[in-house]
Protein backbone atom coordinates (compact mmCIF):
# COMPACT_ATOMS: atom_id res chain seq x y z
CA UNK A 1 0.00 0.00 0.00
CA UNK A 2 2.98 2.54 1.08
CA UNK A 3 4.54 1.51 -2.63
CA UNK A 4 1.50 2.56 -4.41
CA UNK A 5 1.12 6.13 -2.75
CA UNK A 6 4.58 6.48 -3.49
CA UNK A 7 3.64 5.84 -6.93
CA UNK A 8 0.57 7.80 -6.88
CA UNK A 9 2.90 11.12 -5.35
CA UNK A 10 4.94 10.30 -8.43
CA UNK A 11 2.28 10.15 -11.29
CA UNK A 12 0.70 13.36 -9.85
CA UNK A 13 4.12 15.24 -10.00
CA UNK A 14 4.77 13.51 -13.89
CA UNK A 15 1.38 14.75 -14.75
CA UNK A 16 1.59 18.42 -13.67
CA UNK A 17 5.04 18.97 -14.82
CA UNK A 18 4.60 17.08 -18.31
CA UNK A 19 0.72 18.04 -19.00
CA UNK A 20 -0.70 20.55 -17.50
CA UNK A 21 2.57 23.23 -17.38
CA UNK A 22 4.74 22.23 -19.72
CA UNK A 23 5.11 25.52 -21.97
CA UNK A 24 5.65 27.67 -18.28
CA UNK A 25 7.41 25.39 -15.89
CA UNK A 26 11.01 25.89 -15.13
CA UNK A 27 13.63 23.64 -14.45
CA UNK A 28 13.44 25.06 -10.62
CA UNK A 29 9.84 24.55 -10.34
CA UNK A 30 9.92 20.99 -11.75
CA UNK A 31 12.68 19.92 -9.72
CA UNK A 32 10.79 21.41 -6.67
CA UNK A 33 7.98 19.22 -7.36
CA UNK A 34 9.50 16.31 -8.42
CA UNK A 35 11.30 16.42 -4.74
CA UNK A 36 8.01 16.90 -2.75
CA UNK A 37 6.78 13.65 -4.21
CA UNK A 38 10.02 12.23 -2.92
CA UNK A 39 9.44 14.20 0.41
CA UNK A 40 5.62 12.70 0.75
CA UNK A 41 6.12 9.01 -0.28
CA UNK A 42 9.08 9.26 2.49
CA UNK A 43 6.89 10.71 5.05
CA UNK A 44 3.96 8.42 4.65
CA UNK A 45 5.02 5.52 3.57
CA UNK A 46 8.52 5.29 5.14
CA UNK A 47 12.26 5.18 3.41
CA UNK A 48 11.03 2.09 1.10
CA UNK A 49 8.49 3.89 -0.64
CA UNK A 50 11.40 6.81 -0.34
CA UNK A 51 13.70 5.84 -2.09
CA UNK A 52 11.48 4.32 -4.90
CA UNK A 53 9.95 7.60 -5.50
CA UNK A 54 13.82 9.02 -5.51
CA UNK A 55 14.84 6.43 -8.38
CA UNK A 56 11.86 7.31 -10.95
CA UNK A 57 12.10 10.92 -10.40
CA UNK A 58 15.88 10.64 -10.99
CA UNK A 59 15.02 8.62 -13.84
CA UNK A 60 12.60 10.92 -14.73
CA UNK A 61 15.17 14.22 -14.56
CA UNK A 62 17.97 12.14 -16.89
CA UNK A 63 14.77 11.14 -19.65
CA UNK A 64 13.53 15.12 -19.73
CA UNK A 65 17.79 16.30 -19.93
CA UNK A 66 18.65 17.09 -23.79
CA UNK A 67 18.77 15.10 -25.72
CA UNK A 68 15.55 14.17 -24.27
CA UNK A 69 13.30 11.43 -24.25
CA UNK A 70 16.00 8.85 -23.49
CA UNK A 71 18.11 8.48 -20.60
CA UNK A 72 21.33 8.96 -22.47
CA UNK A 73 22.91 12.58 -20.71
CA UNK A 74 25.56 13.91 -22.89
CA UNK A 75 26.92 16.90 -21.09
CA UNK A 76 28.69 17.35 -18.05
CA UNK A 77 26.72 19.35 -16.77
CA UNK A 78 23.42 17.81 -16.96
CA UNK A 79 25.18 14.55 -15.83
CA UNK A 80 26.18 16.61 -12.35
CA UNK A 81 22.39 18.32 -12.78
CA UNK A 82 20.87 14.49 -12.17
CA UNK A 83 23.55 13.19 -9.86
CA UNK A 84 22.30 16.74 -7.57
CA UNK A 85 18.94 15.37 -7.85
CA UNK A 86 19.96 11.79 -6.82
CA UNK A 87 21.65 12.76 -3.81
CA UNK A 88 19.60 15.29 -2.88
CA UNK A 89 16.81 13.17 -3.07
CA UNK A 90 18.47 10.36 -0.97
CA UNK A 91 19.08 13.23 2.01
CA UNK A 92 14.78 14.07 1.28
CA UNK A 93 14.40 10.36 1.97
CA UNK A 94 16.92 9.38 4.81
CA UNK A 95 15.93 13.12 6.61
CA UNK A 96 12.21 12.64 6.07
CA UNK A 97 11.62 9.07 6.81
CA UNK A 98 14.02 9.39 10.04
CA UNK A 99 11.31 12.28 11.69
CA UNK A 100 8.35 9.75 11.06
CA UNK A 101 10.35 7.06 12.75
CA UNK A 102 11.32 9.54 15.38
CA UNK A 103 7.70 11.06 15.18
CA UNK A 104 6.07 7.41 15.51
CA UNK A 105 8.41 5.95 18.87
CA UNK A 106 7.48 9.67 20.68
CA UNK A 107 3.80 8.72 20.04
CA UNK A 108 4.35 5.11 21.12
CA UNK A 109 6.29 6.31 24.06
CA UNK A 110 3.47 8.59 25.23
CA UNK A 111 0.89 6.16 24.49
CA UNK A 112 2.70 4.03 26.64
CA UNK A 113 3.01 6.36 29.65
CA UNK A 114 -0.69 7.21 29.51
CA UNK A 115 -1.73 3.59 29.61
CA UNK A 116 1.11 3.39 32.25
CA UNK A 117 -0.45 6.16 34.06
CA UNK A 118 -4.27 4.71 33.62
CA UNK A 119 -3.30 1.62 34.88
CA UNK A 120 -1.21 3.28 37.98
CA UNK A 121 -4.34 5.48 38.95
CA UNK A 122 -6.51 2.82 38.59
CA UNK A 123 -4.43 0.27 41.02
CA UNK A 124 -4.16 3.35 43.25
CA UNK A 125 -7.78 3.79 43.63
CA UNK A 126 -8.66 0.30 44.15
CA UNK A 127 -6.11 -0.29 47.42
CA UNK A 128 -7.10 3.49 48.49
CA UNK A 129 -10.50 1.55 48.22
CA UNK A 130 -9.73 -1.32 50.36
CA UNK A 131 -7.36 0.25 52.85
CA UNK A 132 -10.33 2.12 54.27
CA UNK A 133 -11.93 -0.68 56.14
CA UNK A 134 -8.97 -2.15 57.80
CA UNK A 135 -8.03 1.63 58.70
CA UNK A 136 -11.33 2.26 59.89
CA UNK A 137 -10.93 -1.32 62.44
CA UNK A 138 -7.75 0.58 63.57
CA UNK A 139 -9.44 3.79 64.57
CA UNK A 140 -11.98 2.50 66.08
CA UNK A 141 -9.86 0.40 68.19
CA UNK A 142 -7.38 3.09 69.16
CA UNK A 143 -11.03 4.91 70.34
CA UNK A 144 -11.73 2.29 72.06
CA UNK A 145 -8.76 2.21 73.90
CA UNK A 146 -8.99 5.66 75.00
CA UNK A 147 -12.24 5.44 76.53
CA UNK A 148 -11.12 2.33 78.57
CA UNK A 149 -7.77 3.55 79.54
CA UNK A 150 -8.45 7.21 79.88
CA UNK A 151 -5.30 7.49 82.63
CA UNK A 152 -2.35 6.28 80.69
CA UNK A 153 1.78 6.60 81.59
CA UNK A 154 3.85 9.39 79.41
CA UNK A 155 5.03 6.76 76.94
CA UNK A 156 1.79 4.54 76.43
CA UNK A 157 0.53 8.25 75.52
CA UNK A 158 3.15 9.39 73.20
CA UNK A 159 2.73 6.07 71.44
CA UNK A 160 -1.20 6.47 71.29
CA UNK A 161 -0.43 9.79 69.58
CA UNK A 162 1.69 8.91 67.23
CA UNK A 163 -0.53 5.98 65.90
CA UNK A 164 -3.25 8.12 65.78
CA UNK A 165 -1.20 10.63 63.61
CA UNK A 166 -0.26 8.12 61.21
CA UNK A 167 -4.09 7.01 61.08
CA UNK A 168 -4.61 10.88 60.25
CA UNK A 169 -1.83 10.99 57.63
CA UNK A 170 -3.37 7.69 55.87
CA UNK A 171 -6.88 8.81 56.20
CA UNK A 172 -5.77 11.73 54.37
CA UNK A 173 -3.68 9.67 51.72
CA UNK A 174 -6.57 7.58 51.25
CA UNK A 175 -9.36 10.37 50.71
CA UNK A 176 -6.88 12.11 48.25
CA UNK A 177 -6.10 9.02 46.18
CA UNK A 178 -9.53 8.64 46.00
CA UNK A 179 -10.73 11.91 45.34
CA UNK A 180 -7.48 11.80 42.21
CA UNK A 181 -8.95 8.83 40.45
CA UNK A 182 -12.32 11.08 40.73
CA UNK A 183 -11.11 14.66 39.09
CA UNK A 184 -8.91 11.94 36.53
CA UNK A 185 -12.27 10.54 34.89
CA UNK A 186 -13.87 14.22 35.27
CA UNK A 187 -16.75 12.32 37.67
CA UNK A 188 -16.11 15.26 40.50
CA UNK A 189 -19.83 15.86 42.13
CA UNK A 190 -20.33 18.57 44.40
CA UNK A 191 -23.67 19.09 45.94
CA UNK A 192 -23.80 22.74 45.86
CA UNK A 193 -25.99 24.95 48.08
CA UNK A 194 -25.50 28.22 49.15
CA UNK A 195 -23.52 29.42 52.49
CA UNK A 196 -22.05 31.87 53.65
CA UNK A 197 -18.94 32.55 53.44
CA UNK A 198 -17.97 33.95 56.76
CA UNK A 199 -19.05 30.26 58.18
CA UNK A 200 -16.81 29.03 55.84
CA UNK A 201 -13.46 30.71 56.86
CA UNK A 202 -14.78 30.51 61.06
CA UNK A 203 -14.74 26.65 60.31
CA UNK A 204 -11.16 26.87 58.51
CA UNK A 205 -9.97 28.87 61.42
CA UNK A 206 -11.08 26.47 64.32
CA UNK A 207 -8.92 24.07 62.83
CA UNK A 208 -5.64 26.37 61.41
CA UNK A 209 -5.47 28.59 64.42
CA UNK A 210 -3.90 25.98 67.01
CA UNK A 211 -1.43 24.94 64.50
CA UNK A 212 -0.30 28.60 63.63
CA UNK A 213 0.08 29.03 67.00
CA UNK A 214 2.18 26.34 67.61
CA UNK A 215 4.56 27.66 64.58
CA UNK A 216 3.87 31.05 66.58
CA UNK A 217 2.20 32.34 63.80
CA UNK A 218 0.20 35.41 63.45
CA UNK A 219 -3.34 34.09 61.14
CA UNK A 220 -5.50 36.62 60.73
CA UNK A 221 -8.49 36.07 59.09
CA UNK A 222 -10.83 38.68 57.36
CA UNK A 223 -13.88 39.28 55.06
CA UNK A 224 -17.13 37.20 54.17
CA UNK A 225 -19.53 39.41 56.15
CA UNK A 226 -22.78 39.51 54.18
CA UNK A 227 -21.34 37.10 51.49
CA UNK A 228 -22.61 33.74 50.50
CA UNK A 229 -21.52 31.80 47.91
CA UNK A 230 -22.80 28.58 45.39
CA UNK A 231 -20.83 25.51 47.12
CA UNK A 232 -20.27 22.38 48.61
CA UNK A 233 -19.25 23.74 51.66
CA UNK A 234 -17.20 20.22 52.88
CA UNK A 235 -15.31 20.38 49.72
CA UNK A 236 -14.70 24.41 49.69
CA UNK A 237 -13.25 23.95 53.28
CA UNK A 238 -11.02 20.97 51.56
CA UNK A 239 -9.63 23.44 49.42
CA UNK A 240 -9.24 26.07 52.43
CA UNK A 241 -7.84 23.72 54.58
CA UNK A 242 -5.50 22.57 51.89
CA UNK A 243 -4.11 26.06 51.41
CA UNK A 244 -3.86 27.08 54.87
CA UNK A 245 -1.80 23.99 55.73
CA UNK A 246 0.77 24.43 53.54
CA UNK A 247 0.53 28.31 54.04
CA UNK A 248 1.39 27.12 57.89
CA UNK A 249 3.83 24.21 56.72
CA UNK A 250 5.82 26.83 53.83
CA UNK A 251 5.99 30.04 56.21
CA UNK A 252 8.61 30.59 59.33
CA UNK A 253 8.22 30.89 63.11
CA UNK A 254 7.10 34.27 64.09
CA UNK A 255 5.65 34.33 60.55
CA UNK A 256 2.36 35.89 59.26
CA UNK A 257 -0.91 34.23 57.47
CA UNK A 258 -3.84 36.10 56.11
CA UNK A 259 -6.91 34.83 54.86
CA UNK A 260 -9.26 36.70 53.10
CA UNK A 261 -12.55 36.56 51.22
CA UNK A 262 -13.86 39.52 48.79
CA UNK A 263 -16.87 39.88 46.78
CA UNK A 264 -17.05 40.40 42.80
CA UNK A 265 -20.14 41.10 40.78
CA UNK A 266 -20.09 37.31 40.18
CA UNK A 267 -17.97 35.64 42.27
CA UNK A 268 -16.41 35.28 45.54
CA UNK A 269 -12.58 35.32 45.75
CA UNK A 270 -11.01 33.85 48.71
CA UNK A 271 -7.02 34.54 48.97
CA UNK A 272 -4.18 32.59 51.35
CA UNK A 273 -1.24 34.93 51.55
CA UNK A 274 1.49 33.78 53.78
CA UNK A 275 5.46 35.42 54.38
CA UNK A 276 7.24 31.62 53.51
CA UNK A 277 10.06 31.60 50.63
CA UNK A 278 7.74 32.23 47.43
CA UNK A 279 7.83 30.36 44.77
CA UNK A 280 9.59 30.59 41.56
CA UNK A 281 8.43 31.20 38.38
CA UNK A 282 9.40 27.95 37.16
CA UNK A 283 7.86 26.24 39.70
CA UNK A 284 4.47 28.48 39.42
CA UNK A 285 4.22 26.72 35.96
CA UNK A 286 4.18 22.99 37.88
CA UNK A 287 1.89 23.73 41.26
CA UNK A 288 -0.90 22.48 40.75
CA UNK A 289 0.20 19.73 38.61
CA UNK A 290 0.00 15.94 40.02
CA UNK A 291 2.61 14.26 42.43
CA UNK A 292 4.88 17.24 41.67
CA UNK A 293 6.60 18.97 44.89
CA UNK A 294 9.90 21.23 44.64
CA UNK A 295 13.12 19.52 44.65
CA UNK A 296 14.19 21.07 47.31
CA UNK A 297 10.88 20.57 49.40
CA UNK A 298 10.91 17.66 52.04
CA UNK A 299 8.45 15.02 50.68
CA UNK A 300 6.06 14.34 53.79
CA UNK A 301 3.04 14.06 51.41
CA UNK A 302 2.19 12.61 48.04
CA UNK A 303 2.09 15.84 45.78
CA UNK A 304 -1.35 15.83 45.40
CA UNK A 305 -3.33 18.48 47.56
CA UNK A 306 -3.17 21.46 45.00
CA UNK A 307 -3.90 19.07 41.95
CA UNK A 308 -7.13 18.04 44.13
CA UNK A 309 -7.85 21.47 44.79
CA UNK A 310 -7.63 22.56 41.88
CA UNK A 311 -10.21 19.98 40.42
CA UNK A 312 -12.44 21.02 43.38
CA UNK A 313 -12.48 24.03 42.43
CA UNK A 314 -12.50 23.56 38.98
CA UNK A 315 -15.81 21.28 39.79
CA UNK A 316 -17.72 24.66 40.95
CA UNK A 317 -16.93 26.29 38.05
CA UNK A 318 -14.23 28.48 39.68
CA UNK A 319 -10.67 29.02 39.12
CA UNK A 320 -7.09 29.22 40.84
CA UNK A 321 -4.09 30.97 40.75
CA UNK A 322 -1.26 31.74 42.30
CA UNK A 323 0.95 34.87 42.33
CA UNK A 324 4.85 34.67 44.54
CA UNK A 325 8.20 36.17 44.47
CA UNK A 326 11.06 34.55 45.96
CA UNK A 327 11.96 35.49 48.61
CA UNK A 328 8.53 37.56 49.41
CA UNK A 329 5.84 34.79 50.14
CA UNK A 330 2.80 33.41 48.10
CA UNK A 331 -0.58 34.34 47.55
CA UNK A 332 -3.09 31.89 46.30
CA UNK A 333 -6.68 32.51 45.19
CA UNK A 334 -9.24 30.41 44.09
CA UNK A 335 -13.12 31.73 43.13
CA UNK A 336 -16.25 30.24 44.28
CA UNK A 337 -19.96 31.28 42.36
CA UNK A 338 -21.32 34.52 43.95
CA UNK A 339 -24.96 34.19 45.58
CA UNK A 340 -26.83 37.28 45.97
CA UNK A 341 -29.14 36.10 48.87
CA UNK A 342 -29.39 33.25 50.66
CA UNK A 343 -33.64 33.01 50.39
CA UNK A 344 -33.48 32.80 46.64
CA UNK A 345 -35.96 29.67 45.48
CA UNK A 346 -34.13 28.48 43.05
CA UNK A 347 -31.31 27.55 45.92
CA UNK A 348 -33.76 26.26 48.31
CA UNK A 349 -32.84 22.55 47.32
CA UNK A 350 -29.56 23.06 46.24
CA UNK A 351 -28.36 22.24 42.68
CA UNK A 352 -25.51 19.35 41.79
CA UNK A 353 -22.43 20.56 39.58
CA UNK A 354 -19.98 18.67 37.91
Amino acid sequence: MNYLLALFFCGVAIFSTSLIWRETVTMMQHTTLLLAAVSLSALLGGRGPGVLAGALMTALVAWDLPPGNSFRVETLEDRLWAFSFLVVSALLVWLTSSLRDAYREAEAARQGAVRATRMRDEILAIVAHDLRNPLSVIDLSMQLRRRRAPERDADAARIDARVEEAIGQMKRLISDLLDLGRIEAQAVKVAATPYQVDRLLEQVGLVAEPLAAAKQIRLCITGGAELACLCDHHRAVQVLNNLLGNAIKFTPQGGDIVVEARARPSEIVFSVADTGPGISAENQQHIFDRYWQPRQTRRDGAGLGLFIAKGLVEAHGGSIWVESELGRGSTFYFTLPRVETLSAPEFDMGRRIG
